[in-house]
């Protein structure tokens, strides 16, 4: 036992180091910026309209009024709604999903060592997943991605670890709770049960003969059914069509389309997965597995082939979504890292006399790895900045100064988000997103924020732009009624 507590306590101090040379303490400040900066206002905003309306909790808005006052439900919304309970949303929120990940990643380490027994090789198991730049740069942040697929790898270890358990009743409860928890933060996380299905089916005896297990099952499935229900439900009852909550099939494109994603999962956005020459060799090490396929547990086997298939299936049915997010590609670290484990298995059963040396080049590995996922993720946060005029204290007095309170609504332009400046003033309204002619011919706004000098010229807006009320750093306010 005392051993297990010294290996933990290295695990965590590792993977603490490894976040602060990330610069996860800085990054935890920070409003959304970087990669997929509307998602990621989209999301914060909704904290924002729990915080600034106190709506209850099954009754989420967003500040875009393309529904009715704004309604819009996608992921079940309880971070978001704790967040909103603080004053400092964007750090709490970020802090909520930054400890998930890094559970989640220790959480590795104990799902590692079930199938390898060997403490390094499970500490370079994780370590490679914890360089994922997708993951590290997701998972703090302001989706739910990340924090869905930790709870699955906390869930596993959780039902790995019930297996070797006098006691395993409380770990599967505990399982089964965190699964269910996972699609509810994401859908796409259901392809953990596909596994457990075919687990089941393989030794029924405890799952299935166990009544009070198949209770607690059932139940468990029931709120993510209820939750997804009433989010459809809630969405067309609002009107609101934005949020995606179907699926997108491979079989509804273009071949074009088809093959531009195809580009896009393996090159152009490959290098989000692992620093390339890595995932090169894990996607050579298929003809390692293959060969020695027979060699790897059973169990391990299941996990490796029903992750795949099940990913497999994935990409099919959200096809089109794979062509335009690549944040849905973190649904694919289920089957990555029952996959790196399933390397490391045969390079300790079957390569013994060089297992050192495969040690020694995969440590090297892990810290050329470690080295590039912090440079990239740098990268990443400079996709796309936000307007720190909007954004700032002194904003939110001119408006106030001018008459644009709470219960007023604006169209912020330049904007081609739903919600990205509409977060950063406070207010809700229209963007471009709505198409801001119509929003402007049919006197749906009480003010028009003008962002950018040079749209003044435009022919469409010159009619609307004979009320100047205020100009704040070059961001000029107009009363349109």
């Amino acid at each position: 036992m005392k051993s297990k507590h010294i290996g933990f306590f290295i695990v965590l101090i590792a993977i603490l180091a490894i976040s602060v040379f990330y610069n996860y303490p800085n990054m935890l400040h920070l409003l959304p910026q970087g990669s997929h900066l509307w998602r990621q206002t989209y999301s914060m905003d909704m904290v924002l309209n729990y915080k600034l309306y106190h709506l209850p909790f099954f009754q989420p808005e967003v500040s875009n009024l393309m529904s009715i006052n704004g309604k819009a439900a996608a992921e079940f919304p309880v971070f978001y709604f704790i967040a909103a309970q603080f004053s400092n949303s964007e750090y709490v929120l970020r802090l909520i999903h930054s400890i998930i990940f890094l559970s989640g990643i220790i959480s590795t380490y104990y799902i590692s060592f079930y199938f390898l027994r060997d403490k390094l090789l499970s500490f370079l198991s994780m370590g490679i997943i914890f360089t994922s730049p997708l993951l590290v740069f997701y998972g703090n942040n302001f989706l739910t991605d990340v924090p869905a697929l930790s709870i699955s790898y906390i869930a596993w270890a959780s039902f790995l670890s019930a297996k070797q358990s006098k006691y395993p009743f409380a770990l599967y409860c505990i399982f089964l709770i965190l699964l269910s928890f996972s699609c509810l933060l994401k859908a796409s996380q259901a392809i953990n049960y596909g596994i457990l299905f075919v687990l089941i089916f393989q030794n029924p005896s405890y799952f299935i003969k166990n009544k009070k297990i198949s209770i607690v099952m059932l139940a468990t499935l029931l709120p993510t059914l209820f939750w997804y229900w009433y989010a459809k439900e809630y969405n067309l009852n609002s009107h609101h069509t934005y949020f995606f909550l179907g699926i997108s099939p491979f079989w509804k494109l273009s071949l074009y389309d088809i093959g531009l994603t195809a580009w896009r999962i393996t090159v152009s956005w490959s290098k989000s997965y692992f620093w390339r020459p890595t995932s090169l060799l894990l996607i050579l090490c298929f003809g390692l597995y293959w060969k020695f396929r027979n060699d790897i547990s059973d169990e391990l086997n299941i996990f490796v082939r029903m992750s795949f298939l099940c990913t497999v299936i994935y990409i099919l049915l959200f096809y089109e979504r794979l062509m335009k997010h690549e944040y849905y590609y973190i649904t694919f670290y289920i089957f990555i890292l029952f996959w790196i484990i399933s390397i490391l298995f045969i390079c300790k059963k079957c390569y013994v006399e060089i297992i050192n040396w495969i040690k020694v080049f995969l440590v090297c590995l892990l810290i050329i790895n470690i080295v590039y996922c912090k440079y990239y993720i740098q990268e990443k946060m400079n996709d796309a900045l936000y307007n720190k005029s909007l954004a700032s204290d002194d904003m939110q007095f001119f408006l106030e100064k001018n008459g644009v309170s709470q219960d007023k609504s604006v169209l912020s332009i330049p904007d081609e988000t739903p919600c990205q400046t509409l977060y950063l003033i406070k207010r809700k309204g229209y963007t471009e997103f709505n198409d801001y002619k119509i929003v402007l011919k049919n006197s749906k706004a009480d003010y028009l924020i003008l962002s950018n000098e040079t749209w003044k010229q435009k022919a469409e807006l010159k009619p609307y732009l004979n009320d100047s009320i205020g100009n704040f750093n070059g961001i000029t306010l107009y009363k349109l009624k």
